[in-house]
This record gives structure tokens, sequence and C-alpha cells, in this order.
């Protein structure tokens, strides 16, 4: 998971890509076996190249069956699913089922206090929002989201939002307020070491 979301992204994607026929045996094995726990683990750690190598179908298969494995337990593993779930879901426009997901997310990672998650959950109902012409609710969603971000120091996420709130500050033909925001995104961008 670290690997797919770092500088070495490349190469995890295509050594995941190469050991995906594993993958799916070794996720088949932990739902077959009813080691649950494992499924999770192992498609929240697989989960950004489903969605960067377009295998968008089968990523939402896999998620929701590790989800459906382990329904009744809480984690901050299966808030990072539904999220992914939702993202997926989204893509392929399915966007009231995104939606749901993200929503879970959200409820799951307050359930067990996972900031990451929550964070990453807000964004994403930002975004629905956005898309969807509430700029309102989108605003809001992000102006939380930004301060989960904050309290975990994360620097990229705070910048990736204030960037959103930018581009909704065009959107809403206040370019003045746009230009604040995504000046201060390029800003936290750059001192986060993401050019």
């Amino acid at each position: 998971e670290q690997g797919l979301a770092g500088a070495e992204q490349a190469a995890w994607l295509a050594r995941i890509e190469d050991e995906h026929d594993n993958v799916r045996a070794a996720l088949a094995y932990a739902l077959e076996s009813g080691d649950a726990a494992l499924a999770l683990r192992l498609v929240v750690g697989v989960r950004r190249f489903w969605q960067i190598h377009g295998y968008l179908a089968e990523g939402r298969q896999s998620l929701r069956s590790a989800l459906t494995a382990t329904k009744g337990t809480h984690s901050e593993l299966r808030a990072n699913a539904s999220n992914m779930l939702g993202i997926l879901a989204g893509e392929q426009g399915d966007f009231d089922a995104a939606r749901d997901e993200f929503t879970a997310a959200a409820e799951e990672a307050r359930a067990v206090g996972a900031a990451r998650a929550l964070s990453s959950a807000l964004v994403n109902l930002g975004n629905l929002a956005f898309f969807s012409g509430d700029l309102t609710a989108a605003r809001e969603l992000y102006r939380e989201s930004i301060d989960h971000f904050a309290a975990l120091g994360d620097i990229r996420g705070q910048a990736l939002v204030r960037e959103n709130i930018g581009l909704l500050s065009l959107t809403a033909d206040d370019a003045a307020e746009a230009v604040i925001w995504l000046t201060a995104a390029r800003e936290q961008a750059r001192e986060g070491g993401d050019e």
C-alpha cells in the first residue's frame, strides 16, 4: 500500500500487474477459508492498483466481497475499503452507489476515530456535491476535511482540498477567492514536496 502511494508507485504498479493472478488467488483463498481480516487487508493494500490500472469492476467486486465478509466489525480498513469502493463506483458513473459508500466510509471512520479515512471520505463527498452543483455543501465538506488533514499534519491532503476549493470558487465566478485558495494550495504542495 505504501509503495502504491509513494515515489516508487510505477514500480509497484508493474509488480502487482505481474502478480495480478496471485493477488486474485490470495483473495479467493482468504474469502473461501473464512479469513475475512486477511481479505480486507489485501483489498485495502492493492486498492489503488485497481483504480490506476482500470480494473474498476474487479476492484468493486473484490472490495464488496471483503466488506461483506467483515460486516459487523469496525475498523479503519473498512473505512478505506468503502472509500475506494465509492471512488471506483464514481469512476463507473454510479454516483448514487459512490455517495452511499463515501457516507459509509465517513461513518466507519468516525466510529473508530480514523481521521485520515474520514478526511478522504469528506473530500469525496465534497467532490460529489461539487459535481452535482451544490457548491455550499461541497465547500462545507472541503473545509471540514482541511481541519482533519491539518490535525494529522498532512500538508499534501490540505493542498489538494485547497485546490478543490479554488476550483469551486472559479465555478462560482469568484476569481479573486480562487486565486487565494489556489495560491495557498500551490505553496502547500511545494512545502510537501509535491510538484
